[in-house]
């Protein structure tokens, strides 16, 4: 057999006996002729407790209120998930209750001067998705600068 580049890349040696082994399929490797061992029997898995499963779920529900950006009730629903039995999902949970505490603080309201400050201001209020906040800022930075061309 002719060794082109392409067979070359598919061999590898190994440390000093220089004997050859192939790439086979995945990301085992394993020396011509001798077989992997049998993996051994997934043991049967044992039936959830059913206050796990729900925790499980009140913990999935209140990460998808925490994405839409609905922190009083996603805070709720952490702190039931928190008196649970599992450990794990009260330790996540936890975290999420002191984020959405955070969120829920008001933010210190901000000295705006110029008005570059009030647009934005107006800016990032949209960005936040808060849009009827956003316009007064907005409105205010347009009376202030009219002929800033970049407020409009």
């Amino acid at each position: 057999m002719r060794r082109t580049r392409a067979n070359r890349l598919k061999t590898k040696r190994l440390s000093r006996n220089s004997r050859r082994i192939r790439h086979y399929s995945g990301s085992k490797i394993r020396p011509r002729g001798r077989r992997l061992p049998a993996r051994p029997p997934k043991p049967p898995e044992e039936p959830a407790d059913p206050r796990i499963e729900q925790q499980l779920q009140r913990y999935e529900l209140a990460v998808r209120l925490f994405s839409q950006q609905k922190f009083s009730r996603a805070l709720e629903i952490f702190e039931k998930v928190l008196m649970g039995p599992a450990k794990n999902l009260g330790d996540r949970a936890e975290v999420y209750v002191r984020m959405c505490r955070q969120r829920l603080a008001k933010p210190p309201t901000p000295q705006l001067k110029t008005a570059d400050d009030y647009y934005n201001h107006g800016v990032s209020l949209m960005n936040m998705g808060r849009l009827e906040e956003a316009l007064p800022p907005l409105e205010k930075a347009k009376k202030m600068a009219p002929k800033a061309d970049y407020i409009h």
